[in-house]
């Protein structure tokens, strides 16, 4: 399935200190809700779409505005199956999982001609899920165990998988890889409580908490996204589930930071980063607690200056509004907003 249809749609942002840049519209022709997921340093954005009948399919965006849609073709046809787009590397490889006629999750990656390959990771009970590919071709993510218990792996450009833990775990999530082939995200020990780790391409790995993570099951420090220098950046949840986002530099140490309309005061409140480019600028958004549980995006220059915006048409009730997924080198931004019906729309910020 492919169609193509450019999207001029382009609404200035309010702000000031934001007046130069656009927000350009992105709804997949047809969708009921649009989702970009990843950006690449050409520009080219890569997601996935919801159909009427709430199967999902995948989609990219070139420089022109014309979207490409596809599925793999074993993915299932019924409500909650489908096609997932995940991440898209600067070739234009896009990588992601797709779910089957049994609501089993496996992975893929599409190339440019639109060739797709799909595959699972070594003792893959329940599914694989792949979360982030490099511009080697190299491809992270986990798979979820009989048990429900997940771990990491790393597929390689010639497709050989490899499962990892980091020492001591009971279970991880792989969820970002740099272009050294730097791997980082969650792990869980003793307990459910979230614990970081970043792991270097000879496999060598480095645990961390961030300052303000919780100490109780399902709480802690949760990496997003790691750029091309080793600086990660994610979020930490407290006891009462309220999130900070913070930022770890290549020397272990962390700046914690709240967006300006981040709410306090317990969970879902509070600040949550999605994003790094190379220049160390951040990308996410917030949730507010005035206006109640409303999406803002947000960008964190690197030396700590915080700018929200808010997407063209974006709702201000519970669960509406804005949430910026990844930025590129170029500082350009592709994401997803709710709108006052709470149907979903991509947006891409030009710089």
């Amino acid at each position: 399935m492919k169609t193509k249809q450019v999207l001029p749609v382009v609404a200035l942002l309010s702000q000031a200190a934001l007046c130069a840049q656009a927000i350009i519209t992105i709804d997949v022709p047809g969708a009921d809700g649009t989702f970009p997921t990843s950006i690449n340093n050409a520009g080219v954005i890569a997601g996935s779409y919801s159909d009427s009948n709430a199967v999902s399919h995948g989609f990219l965006r070139d420089l022109t505005g014309a979207i490409t849609t596809f599925d793999v073709p074993a993915a299932g046809t019924a409500s909650s199956e489908g096609t997932f787009a995940r991440a898209i590397n600067d070739a234009g490889v896009i990588a992601g999982w797709y779910t089957d006629t049994n609501i089993k999750a496996h992975g893929f990656l599409r190339d440019p001609t639109g060739a797709i390959t799909t595959f699972d990771a070594p003792h893959d009970a329940r599914g694989t899920f792949v979360t982030c590919i490099n511009n080697a071709g190299v491809i992270a993510g986990y798979d979820t165990f009989q048990n429900n218990t997940v771990h990491g792996f790393v597929r390689t450009a010639g497709g050989n998988i490899y499962r990892f833990d980091p020492p001591g775990a009971l279970q991880s999530e792989a969820l970002a890889i740099n272009a050294a082939g730097d791997i980082t995200g969650w792990f869980s020990a003793t307990t459910l409580l979230r614990q970081g780790f970043v792991r270097t391409a000879d496999g060598v790995t480095t645990t961390f908490d961030a300052p303000g993570a919780g100490t109780i099951d399902n709480v802690g420090t949760f990496p997003t996204a790691i750029n091309a220098t080793g600086v990660i950046a994610g979020y930490a949840l407290a006891d009462n589930d309220e999130a900070q986002g913070w930022m770890r530099r290549i020397d272990g140490s962390f700046a914690v930071f709240q967006a300006p309309n981040a709410g306090s005061g317990g969970g879902p409140y509070g600040t949550y980063p999605a994003g790094i480019n190379a220049s160390g600028n951040i990308v996410g958004w917030d949730i507010s607690l005035s206006p109640y549980y409303v999406y803002h995006g947000f960008t964190r220059a690197p030396g700590g200056a915080i700018i929200t915006f808010e997407a063209p048409g974006a709702g201000t009730g519970i669960q509406q509004g804005a949430r910026a997924a990844s930025v590129n080198d170029l500082g350009q931004i592709a994401g997803s907003y709710l709108d006052s019906d709470t149907d979903s729309h991509g947006f891409l910020l030009i710089p």
